[in-house]
C-alpha cells in the first residue's frame, strides 16, 4: 500500500449529523484513504504525522465539549501504517488523559496491542465498531480476505474487553440482491454468537451509471442477480453492458428494507441502536432528551418524513451551557413532532433516579 505523509492543519472535526447507531460528535482521523467498495484499493494512505501534537494543542488551548470522538471513518486506525507511526496509540492516550468517550472503527487485530489502554477507556465509554462482510455467496467476490476474520476479532474482543459495546457494521448491501430473510437471519445469528451487542446493515442507496456498470462487471456471471437488478431498477442492458439507467433506492424500498432488518435484529436479540453516552454533569438531562429526539429523527428519516426540525432541537439541546429548563420545554411542547418525547422525558424514571428532576 502506497503511503504519503502530510502536515495537517485541522484534525478534530465536528459531526454535522449525530446518528443513533454511532452517536459520534467528533471525527478524528490520523490516516486517510479514499474508500469505495467498487474501486480498487490502489489509492494511497495519507498519514497526518503531526496528528498527536495537533490534538494535544487543541485540547490544551481550546477544549471542545466532552462528547464521543470517533477514530476510523477515513481509514482503519489500526492499518499497516500504525505499526510504524503509532498515531492511533498517541491519539487514544491523549483522549484518555482528558477522559473523552471514544468510538473506534476497525477490522484489524492490531488493536490487541492497545488492550490495556482500551480497558482504561472502557471504564468511561468505549464503543468499537467492526466492519463485517455480508456472508452470502453473491458477495464473496467483494471480500478477498477470510470472511471469518471479522467475526473472530469480535469474539476475541468480547472476551478481552467485557465492558465494551461491540457493534457490527454489515456493508455493503446491494438493494434486492441477496436480501432473503433466511440469509439475513443467518447473518444476524452469527453476529450475536460472535459477541455483538448491536448491528447496522448499510444499504447502498444510489449508484451512478458508471458505478452500476462496475457492479455489473463484478457479478457478470450471476444471471439471477443481474435479472433482479434489471427488473427492479429498469436497467437497459445488452450483453452485460449498461445502456441506460442507474441504481437508486426509493424511499418506499428503503423503508421496507429497514423494517425487515429491524424485525430480524429484534428476533435475534440484537440492538438497533448503540447506548447513548450520558455525561454525569449538568448536560445529563439534556442528553437524555436529545437521545429520544435523535432516535425519533432516525425513524422519520427511515419513513421518508422530514426530520430536520427534530434534529435542530436535538442539536440545540446538546449545545446548551445549562440544564434544560421547564420553561424551554413548554415552548417546545407546541411542536407536534416532539411533544410526546418531551412529555415522556418529564416523567422519566432515569431522570428522577439521577436527581435532576428537582432542577426543573
Amino acid at each position: 500500500m502506497l503511503t504519503k505523509e502530510k502536515y495537517a492543519h485541522s484534525l478534530l472535526l465536528k459531526a454535522t449529523k449525530i446518528r443513533p447507531d454511532f452517536w459520534s460528535a467528533y471525527y478524528l482521523d490520523a490516516y486517510e484513504i479514499k474508500k469505495d467498495f467498487l474501486q480498487s484499493s490502489s489509492n494511497p494512505i495519507y498519514i497526518k504525522t503531526n496528528a498527536v501534537t495537533l490534538l494535544k494543542k487543541r485540547l490544551a488551548n481550546h477544549r471542545p465539549q466532552r462528547d464521543i470522538v470517533t477514530l476510523g471513518t477515513m481509514a482503519d486506525p489500526y492499518g499497516t501504517a500504525e505499526k510504524q507511526y503509532r498515531l492511533t496509540r498517541g491519539l487514544l492516550e491523549t483522549l484518555a488523559s482528558y477522559v473523552y468517550p471514544v468510538h473506534i472503527v476497525t477490522a484489524s487485530d492490531a488493536i490487541y496491542e492497545d488492550l490495556e489502554l482500551l480497558e482504561t477507556l472502557s471504564h468511561n465509554y468505549l464503543h468499537i465498531s467492526i466492519p463485517v462482510p455480508y456472508l452470502h455467496p453473491l458477495y464473496e467476490r467483494f471480500y478477498p480476505d477470510d470472511h471469518n476474520d471479522a467475526l473472530a476479532l469480535m469474539k476475541s474482543l468480547r472476551k478481552k474487553l467485557p465492558k465494551v459495546h461491540l457493534s457490527a457494521v454489515v456493508s455493503p448491501l446491494i438493494p434486492t440482491v441477496g436480501d432473503e430473510k433466511e440469509a439475513l437471519h443467518t447473518m444476524a445469528k452469527k453476529l450475536k454468537l460472535s459477541g455483538a451487542n448491536s448491528a447496522h446493515f448499510s444499504w447502498i442507496e444510489n449508484l451512478t451509471a458508471k458505478k452500476t456498470q462496475t457492479l455489473i462487471d463484478l457479478i457478470h456471471d450471476r444471471k439471477d442477480a443481474l435479472d433482479i437488478l434489471r427488473q427492479t431498477f429498469t436497467l437497459e442492458m445488452e450483453d452485460g453492458v449498461l445502456h441506460s439507467g442507474f441504481i437508486e433506492l426509493s424511499e418506499e424500498d428503503r423503508t421496507s428494507f429497514d423494517a425487515k432488518i429491524g424485525r430480524i435484529l429484534e428476533a435475534e436479540k440484537l440492538d438497533k441502536y448503540v447506548p447513548r453516552y450520558l455525561p454525569k454533569d449538568y448536560r445529563y438531562s439534556n442528553y437524555l432528551l436529545s437521545e429520544r429526539l435523535y432516535k425519533r429523527a432516525a425513524e422519520y428519516a427511515q419513513n421518508g418524513k422530514d426530520a430536520n426540525r427534530v434534529i435542530d432541537l436535538a442539536n440545540l439541546l446538546q449545545s446548551l451551557d445549562h440544564t434544560i429548563q421547564l420553561s424551554e420545554l413548554k415552548r417546545w411542547l407546541k411542536e407536534p413532532e416532539v411533544r410526546r418525547d418531551i412529555e415522556y422525558f418529564l416523567f422519566s424514571k432515569e431522570l428522577r433516579t439521577y436527581g435532576q428532576a428537582s432542577l426543573f
